[in-house]
């Protein structure tokens, strides 16, 4: 008697779920959706195609002008301009706020010598030298060797052009006992020298652009 009656009650209550579920679905489905308001439902549209007359009797109120003076129209119809004194004044008073700074007369010098040093250079030793050497700096008429050494231009044509500092006779005196140390004609340490820029009298070597180790000039 227990098991009918726990099967009865097991068959009322599954009954019960699946009609509950069913009357919800049917009632959710079977509502009528909520109006979406649009500008051409039951309203007048927006933009017109005629032309609609406006009525002049309405009820709005008109706020009186606001009168304008004589002095605002004559400042609108011509424009000020500033005198001279009164451009010049506001110049002055900047000029006198800041301090004068002093000139650094040894600074100026060292410029100035840099200038008449690279002037004193000739066109053509300035040319040679930028041919020869990519890091040749014409304000100190120098350029940096491989090994990273700063080295003063030596060109044929540097005696046309201005004096020799001792530096640079130092470095053409090395190159020069070098080569002869080793044996080479001054005609082929001049022809590698033209040809190749990275070429060094020390080894009879020079640099390729394509990298890798240094190669005998020939």
């Amino acid at each position: 008697m227990r098991n009918l009656l726990a099967i009865l009650a097991a068959v009322v209550l599954t009954t019960g779920l699946y009609g509950a579920g069913f009357f919800t679905a049917f009632f959710f489905l079977s509502a009528e959706p909520t109006p979406v308001w649009k500008p051409n439902r039951e309203s007048a549209s927006v933009w017109t195609m005629e032309p609609v007359v406006v009525a002049e009797d309405q009820t709005f109120e008109r706020l009186p002008a606001r009168p304008v003076s004589d002095q605002n129209l004559a400042a609108r119809a011509e424009p000020r301009v500033q005198s001279i004194d009164e451009q010049v004044e506001p110049v002055a008073a900047d000029l006198g706020s800041d301090p004068v700074q002093p000139v650094d007369v040894e600074a100026t010098a060292s410029v100035e010598a840099e200038r008449a040093g690279a002037r004193s250079m000739s066109t053509a030793h300035v040319q040679w030298c930028a041919d020869r050497y990519r890091s040749y700096r014409i304000e100190d008429n120098r350029y940096t060797s491989y090994q990273g050494v700063s080295r003063e231009c030596i060109s044929p044509y540097l005696d046309g052009g201005g004096p020799v500092s001792d530096v640079g006779q130092q470095d053409y005196v090395e190159e020069t006992a070098s080569a002869q140390a080793y044996g080479l004609p001054s005609s082929h340490v001049q022809s590698c020298f033209d040809r190749y820029q990275s070429y060094r009298p020390s080894d009879n070597s020079y640099q390729p652009y394509g990298g890798g180790p240094r190669r005998q000039c020939r």
